[in-house]
């Protein structure tokens, strides 16, 4: 199972992030499970993924410490700092589950096709996601 810690659609890059998994999402599917786990509402996922038409499940870790455990969050002066990034699971011969791989992305990652296609362009761009066009 691949999960992606999503940081929520406050976020214009997770949402970037999210659009980029959209157009992988059947090819994926056929390999393992994809999900895309985001600290928003549940109520707040659904409004925003119906009119996005995403077809992947997305869960919410608001009320757990799911981000936390799995690295992508941190607490500093009594705040929460959300970090965007994927943990991978497998399933085990005697039924436990094993994380196997995690990463962040990053502004300008080498995951998102985007950023690498912007740099074919001859032109010094500075462009940046917006959470809606």
């Amino acid at each position: 199972m691949l999960i992606i810690h999503n940081m929520g659609y406050s976020c214009s890059h997770c949402t970037l992030w999210t659009d980029v998994f959209y157009g992988l999402v059947d090819h994926l599917d056929v390999a393992f499970s994809f999900v895309v786990s985001s600290h928003n509402s549940p109520d707040t996922m659904k409004k925003k993924s119906a009119s996005m038409s995403r077809k992947f499940l997305i869960v919410s870790s608001k009320e757990n410490t799911f981000f936390q455990d799995m690295g992508f969050a941190e607490t500093k002066k009594e705040r929460i700092y959300y970090q965007l990034g994927y943990s991978m699971f497998q399933k085990n011969p005697d039924e436990t589950i094993s994380r196997i791989g995690m990463n962040s992305f990053a502004h300008g990652g080498r995951y998102c096709s985007i950023w690498h296609i912007l740099k074919f362009l001859p032109l010094q761009i500075n462009w940046s996601p917006k959470k809606n066009y």
